[in-house]
C-alpha cells in the first residue's frame, strides 16, 4: 500500500507539471481518447508495476500520456476517458460511490464536505507542491493536510467601456455607491448598463457566492462558519456577518438586473 501511495504521489508531481504546461488540449477529433487509453494499456502489459488509474477531466489526454511515459517509464498508467456533457457531477458521482481512480480529478472541492482523510493520500510533506503558491495551497488546505491540487484558474469580473465613459464624462465608479449612480446617468443616455458576457445554468448563484467571498465568508470567522453551516450547526438567520452579506447582495442585485442574471 506504501509503495502505491508513492507511485501515486510521483504520478501527482508529473500531473502537476504537464497540466499546468497545458497538455489538456480539447481540440481533438473523435476517437482520440480510446487511443490514448490503449496507449496506457498497452504500456500496462510491458510494466511490472502495479497499474494506476487517473480519470480524465479533457477530451485528449495523449500528450498528458506520452509526457508521462517518457519521462517515468516505470509509471504504469492507465487514464479512464470520459465524453459526457457533465463532467462536474460525474466525478461527484465517482468519488461518492468510493470508486475513485488512483489519480483523481475534480472540477470543484470543498476541503473537509467530505471525508478527505479516508479518501486520499496526504500531499503536504511532498516537495512538489512547493510549485504552488501558498495562497493557493490555503485553500485547498484542510486540518494541516493537502488532499488535492489546484489546476486551473478562473476568473469572473466586469468589463467596462472606457471609451464610452471618457466620450460621456463619466468616472469610473470605485464603489457599489458610485456603481448606482453611473448606472442612472448611463440608462438616462439611452444606454444599457450591462449585460452577461456569459450566462450558463448557476452562473447567477456563483456571481452572488463570488460577491459573497469578497467580505465575511474569506474571512477565518466566515471560513468556520461554513463549515458549521454544511453540517446542520448554524443558520443564515441566527450570524448577523451573514445577514449584513445578504443586504449587500440585494444592493448588487439592483444595478445588474438588465443581466438576467442573478438568481430573482
Amino acid at each position: 500500500m506504501q509503495r502505491r501511495k508513492l507511485l501515486c504521489a510521483l504520478l501527482a508531481a508529473a500531473c502537476t507539471v504537464s497540466l499546468l504546461a497545458g497538455c489538456g488540449r480539447t481540440d481533438t477529433v473523435a476517437g482520440t481518447d480510446n487511443n490514448s487509453e490503449d496507449n496506457s494499456s498497452a504500456s500496462a502489459e510491458e510494466s511490472d508495476h502495479p497499474v494506476i488509474t487517473m480519470n480524465a477531466p479533457y477530451r485528449n489526454m495523449s500528450a498528458f500520456s506520452d509526457l508521462v511515459h517518457e519521462k517515468y517509464p516505470e509509471i504504469n498508467l492507465e487514464i479512464i476517458p470520459y465524453n459526457g456533457q457533465n463532467t462536474s457531477a460525474y466525478m461527484k458521482d465517482m468519488r461518492l460511490s468510493g470508486q475513485m481512480t488512483d489519480i483523481y480529478f475534480t472540477s470543484f472541492y470543498t476541503p473537509g464536505r467530505y471525508d478527505d482523510e479516508e479518501d486520499f493520500l496526504d500531499l503536504s510533506a511532498y516537495e512538489f507542491t512547493d510549485n504552488y503558491t501558498q495562497s493557493r495551497l490555503r485553500e485547498v488546505t484542510y486540518d494541516g493536510g493537502i488532499y488535492m491540487l489546484p489546476q486551473g484558474y478562473s476568473a469572473l469580473g466586469i468589463t467596462y467601456n472606457k471609451t464610452l465613459l471618457e466620450k460621456n464624462g463619466w468616472a469610473l465608479p470605485t464603489n457599489l455607491d458610485e456603481m448606482e449612480e453611473l448606472k442612472q446617468q448611463v440608462e438616462d443616455a439611452g444606454y444599457i448598463f450591462s449585460r452577461c458576457q456569459l450566462q450558463y445554468p448557476g452562473y447567477g448563484f456563483q456571481y452572488l457566492c463570488n460577491i459573497a467571498d469578497t467580505g465575511f465568508l474569506s474571512t477565518l470567522d466566515g471560513l468556520a462558519w461554513q463549515e458549521k453551516f454544511l453540517k446542520g450547526e448554524t443558520t443564515v438567520a441566527d450570524t448577523p456577518e451573514m445577514m449584513e452579506t445578504l443586504h449587500l447582495l440585494e444592493r448588487w442585485k439592483m444595478p445588474f438586473m438588465s443581466w438576467r442574471c442573478f438568481p430573482r
